[in-house]
Parts: structure tokens; C-alpha cells; sequence
């Protein structure tokens, strides 16, 4: 009577397992020592693995965020671009002043409309300039300012003065000069910049007040009119260690952020390729006839269009200068590096399946 085949045992199957690895461990292992052997293929390695630590780590590495910025576009490497601010209050409260409009409207532009005065001691006190300061190295402090005495007015001034801690604290008066009715629209520029340590949340919008006061030096009634006020301010912008764009990105974060998408598209590009490649070097290596010279006189179309010329094309179509919000999707940069790569696939799958379908056909 013949006996059931014996089931090899735990132990058994794990032997086997090991015997059927231990040639491809042995492969495994020469293959590393020439790895080892070569500068150049190590140098590569050295790359491919910082490339995937950036892919990886990139936006906690980056040191700002890749936003537009305006006040520092085209910073040279390692430096820190100057910024100007000049704005004009959104808001305020008027104690004996005329304002027809909203504070924004009547004292951002020179078109006429003025808040007015004709009672010395009358204040304004301008708040919410949306300055904006980001960083504490501030190097300018002022107030510009357009204004004119009424008619008959021989002696009708401001007094302008700052505040840092939204109202407690007043810088010294500045007393401009007398400007009559007939003046020209010349702007005067008081200078703040000295009267305390400056620093981003001095300047900020719940913080920093500027307060102008009717003020005369003698005893012949008179009125006078503020037609434009504007806070003007410099500081020291951020660090750029590689500079910035014409849009005042952050070249250095976009480096950082640019490796996870370039790994993207490598991915895409591969797994596309190999697709598209495989599967027509199947068809036209199993077929043949003139199946196979179609595929491949496509093929050779492709090829015969160099690889960046390609690119520098579609880059100059889908980024023109001006444009900051056209830019190449990473899909379409997939496609068409997957375009260049698909046809070497071809022509690597090409004869393997041309083999296999003769040795059908036999």
C-alpha cells in the first residue's frame, strides 16, 4: 500500500528558503563590493539618496514659504533687500475735524477732498496703516503729508506726532511750516525715525497711531486742510542664502519643495514610459509586418527630436515672462519626459517578444 507524500515541516520549508537565497544574497553581495569600487557610482548614489531626503524632508527644511512677494523681488544671493512701505490710514477718530468721506478715501490721493479744521487744538488720530512689517531691522520712519492753510490764513500749522503703543506713549510734536491757500501740492516729510527703538510690533496695525493737531502761532482766524497723509517706512527684508525670483520667491525653498515634485514626475515618467513602451514592443515583436514598421517609424520620429530643444520649447511656451501664474503642470512635464523615454522601452521590449513569438510559431 502505497504511503500519503510526506509535507516537509516548518524547519524544512524555512531550509528550503534559505538555500534558494543564499546564491541571490551572494549576488547581492558582489554587486555592492563593485559598487564600493566605483567613485563615480557611489558620487551617484551620495545624490540620488539627498535627492530622496529632500523629496522626503523639504517643506520642514524650506525657511519661508514659496509665496509672491512683491517687496523683494530679484534680492541677490545672501542678501536681505530693502523694503518700502507707503500707505495710508484706513481708519481714525476726528475730535473738531471735517471728514466727507471715509479716512482712506479723502487722504490717499491728491483729488481735492480734505479733511478740515478751523479751530486750533481740533486732533485726528489715523489708525490701520497695513504697513505690514515683517522684520524688525526697520530703517525709516516718516509721515508724508500734503496740506494747505485756508484763505486769509497767515499762520495755521500741524503738530504731528507718533505713537507706538496705540496712544500711551507720543513721540515729540513736529510743527510744520505754514503752507497758504496758494501753495503748491508739494509734500512734506516728517522724519520718526529717531524718537524710539522701532520694531515690527511698534508698527503694527493695533499699535502705531499718528495724531495731527491744529496748531497757530498768532491771533488771525483761519482753517487748514490735510489733503494726503501717508506713513512711509523702510526695513530690512528676510535672508535669501540663493536670493530670490522675479516674483520674490524664495529661490532656496524652491529648490527644497522642487524635489518631492521632481521625484513625481521621475515616477510618472518611469511607470508611463515602461507602459507605453512595453506594450507596443509586445504588439509589434508578436506581430510583426507592417504593424512593426509603423510602430517603429513613429518611434523613430520621436527620436529624431532632440530632448532639450523639446523641453526649452515647451518650457518658453508654458512660462513666458510676465506671467506669474502660468507654469508647467507636473503632469504635462511628465508627459513629455515620458514621450522621450517611452521609445527606449520599445525598443528593449521589441525583441524579447519577437523571440517568444517565434518560438510560438515553430
Amino acid at each position: 500500500m502505497a504511503s500519503a507524500p510526506r509535507v516537509p515541516g516548518a524547519s524544512g520549508r524555512l531550509s528550503g528558503l534559505v538555500a534558494e537565497l543564499r546564491p541571490r544574497w551572494k549576488e547581492l553581495r558582489y554587486s555592492l563590493h563593485l559598487l564600493r569600487k566605483s567613485l563615480l557610482a557611489m558620487v551617484g548614489l551620495a545624490i540620488v539618496g539627498v535627492f530622496l531626503f529632500l523629496a522626503v524632508f523639504g517643506p520642514a527644511l524650506a525657511p519661508y514659504p514659496y509665496v509672491y512677494n512683491a517687496s523683494e523681488k530679484n534680492s541677490p544671493p545672501g542678501a536681505r533687500p530693502t523694503v518700502l512701505r507707503n500707505t495710508s490710514a484706513l481708519d481714525g477718530e476726528a475730535a473738531g475735524w471735517t471728514t466727507p468721506a471715509s479716512f482712506n478715501d479723502i487722504l490717499s490721493t491728491s483729488d481735492g477732498r480734505r479733511a478740515m479744521s478751523y479751530q486750533v487744538g481740533d486732533t485726528l488720530e489715523l489708525r490701520r496703516f497695513n504697513l505690514k512689517v515683517y522684520s524688525d531691522d526697520v530703517l525709516q520712519v516718516g509721515v508724508s503729508i500734503q496740506y494747505n492753510a485756508t484763505a486769509g490764513s497767515t499762520d495755521d500749522v500741524l503738530n504731528v506726532s507718533v505713537s507706538w503703543d496705540n496712544g500711551t506713549s507720543w513721540s515729540p510734536r513736529i510743527v510744520t511750516p505754514f503752507r497758504d491757500v496758494n501753495a503748491s501740492a508739494a509734500w512734506s516729510f516728517l522724519d520718526f525715525t529717531n524718537v524710539t527703538r522701532w520694531t515690527a510690533s511698534r508698527l503694527d496695525d493695533t499699535t502705531f497711531v499718528v495724531r495731527i493737531e491744529h496748531a497757530r502761532s498768532g491771533s488771525p482766524p483761519g482753517g487748514i486742510g490735510v489733503d494726503v497723509l501717508r506713513v512711509v517706512v523702510r526695513f530690512k527684508g528676510l535672508y535669501h542664502i540663493l536670493g530670490t525670483t522675479v516674483d520674490g520667491e524664495d529661490v532656496l525653498t524652491g529648490v527644497l519643495l522642487g524635489a518631492r515634485i521632481s521625484i513625481r514626475i521621475g515616477v510618472i515618467v518611469v511607470f508611463v514610459a515602461t507602459m507605453i513602451g512595453s506594450i507596443l514592443g509586445a504588439l509589434a515583436g508578436y506581430f510583426g509586418g507592417p504593424l512593426d514598421e509603423l510602430v517603429m517609424r513613429i518611434t523613430d520620429v520621436f527620436l529624431s527630436i532632440p530632448g532639450l530643444i523639446l523641453a526649452l520649447a515647451v518650457a518658453a511656451a508654458l512660462g513666458q515672462p510676465g506671467q506669474r501664474d502660468v507654469r508647467p503642470d507636473h503632469r504635462l512635464l511628465a508627459a513629455l519626459h515620458a514621450s522621450r523615454a517611452g521609445p527606449g522601452a520599445l525598443r528593449a521590449g521589441k525583441p524579447v517578444h519577437r523571440g517568444l513569438a517565434g518560438d510560438r510559431r515553430e
